[in-house]
């Protein structure tokens, strides 16, 4: 049995796959065409038959969704969508409790519908009225609406951090597209910006969510950013040792087609001054080598709110929690971040590009190191009620003996 197995959209490009001429042609092969939408399925069409005029075979064997990253999503649980003439085999992939359709001391016979069949155990009711709910509200919005809306907010995305010779938006930029970018930053005259230090300042600076890492996207993500076999396997060598922190990556963020204009033109002011000028602060952060995440060196350890810091009204049972109004910002506050966030990074005093400390990493880290770095970032932070100790004191607590060429060059855009 041949089969060809395909992502409809890249999660970390947004790039759009031609699922119609793939399809016919891996049938046109004898191959079975099955295809992962993940990432697409929220902002298109899903056609198992589309009509298709040039390519007679463009139907779908399979198709496998994920509703968590729908609008309103998270908790649902996964769909696969098959054509049951595949569905041959009697006996289900997983056993368990609602597969079987009689049982006796010595046999046992499985259910003869498929969709019973292979979800053995206690199903998801409630995740999966919540899956049918984030397609309605998908439905009733329009796919249409949807395109148009996000289309034009990744288009003028990238006009404006094309501009930013710190930022290079990765991927064919005039392909079509869905409103997921993925981006790296290099400082002027320096190495690359770590992915998760622009995640740190995206969120504590303007409250932005992003993500940094490879996004479950490792091989293409060597290809992206023309990292070839040797390297990678060094960069493996070194992550086995605990060194997570070496792993290249990317930040992604995306435009959901909700966000109004001013929270667009928000998040795209938030990336472009980041990039241009968000590595001043590297000395104000603390690096964590073991698992890559920078932290501001008085930044909180704990989390702000914690479970335990709940209640319940003793009279009507309802949850205690802090009023929307405390933790939402309203937009006409936006500018204001911005300002603030302008002047902080101007009156950040500017730093020679000094390596960390000799002994703070490990001779491999160092070998392979491909982001700025400098000596203070490995100082261990100061916590609340406890003096700092000495340099030469925190040096050697956060020395890391994690092994390693050089670093990656400029991303390919492909």
């Amino acid at each position: 049995m041949k089969i060809g197995s395909f992502s409809a959209a890249s999660n970390v490009t947004g790039i759009v796959s031609n699922t119609c001429a793939i399809a016919d042609l891996l049938h046109r092969h004898g191959a079975l065409s099955l295809w992962d939408f993940a990432a697409a399925a929220p902002y298109v069409d899903i056609a198992m038959y589309p009509q298709c005029a040039e390519h007679p075979l463009a139907y779908k064997d399979a198709v496998f969704i994920s509703p968590h990253k729908f609008v309103g999503g998270p908790g649902t649980p996964g769909v696969l969508v098959v054509r049951r003439s595949l569905l041959h085999n009697r006996v289900p992939d997983v056993v368990g409790g609602g597969t079987v359709a009689y049982v006796n001391p010595t046999e046992h016979r499985y259910l003869d519908d498929p969709v019973h069949r292979e979800e053995g155990g206690t199903p998801a009711v409630i995740e999966s009225i919540r899956a049918g709910l984030v397609f309605q509200l998908k439905e009733a919005v329009g796919v249409a609406t949807i395109k148009e809306h996000e289309e034009s907010y990744w288009r003028r995305a990238v006009a404006t951090w094309s501009a930013n010779p710190a930022i290079q938006v990765l991927g064919n930029t005039r392909s079509d597209r869905l409103s997921i970018l993925s981006f790296i930053v290099r400082r002027p005259h320096g190495r690359h910006v770590h992915h998760n230090f622009v995640v740190a300042l995206l969120s504590d600076l303007f409250g932005i969510q992003s993500r940094g890492g490879c996004s479950c996207a490792g091989p293409y993500g060597h290809r992206l950013l023309g990292i070839d076999i040797e390297r990678s396997h060094e960069f493996e060598h070194e992550i086995t040792q605990g060194c997570e922190g070496i792993k290249p990556g990317w930040t992604r963020v995306s435009f959901n087609y909700f966000i109004s204009e001013t929270v667009f033109q928000y998040l795209v002011d938030a990336v472009d001054l980041v990039a241009e000028h968000g590595w001043r602060l590297l000395p104000e952060y603390r690096f964590a080598p073991a698992t890559g995440l920078w932290r501001h060196r008085n930044g909180p350890v704990e989390p702000p709110l914690r479970l335990s810091q709940l209640s319940y009204d003793p009279a009507t049972g309802d949850l205690q929690r802090p009023h929307v109004a405390d933790v939402r910002a309203p937009e006409s506050a936006l500018a204001g971040y911005l300002d603030v966030a302008r002047k902080l990074l101007s009156e950040a005093p500017t730093w020679a590009a000094t390596d960390p400390h000799p002994g703070a990493l490990s001779a491999e880290f160092e070998h392979l190191r491909w982001f700025d770095l400098p000596d203070e970032s490995l100082m261990a932070p100061r916590r609340a009620g406890h003096p700092a100790t000495s340099p030469r004191a925190r040096r050697s607590k956060q020395s890391v003996s994690c092994a390693g060429s050089g670093p990656f060059p400029p991303a390919a855009s492909q």
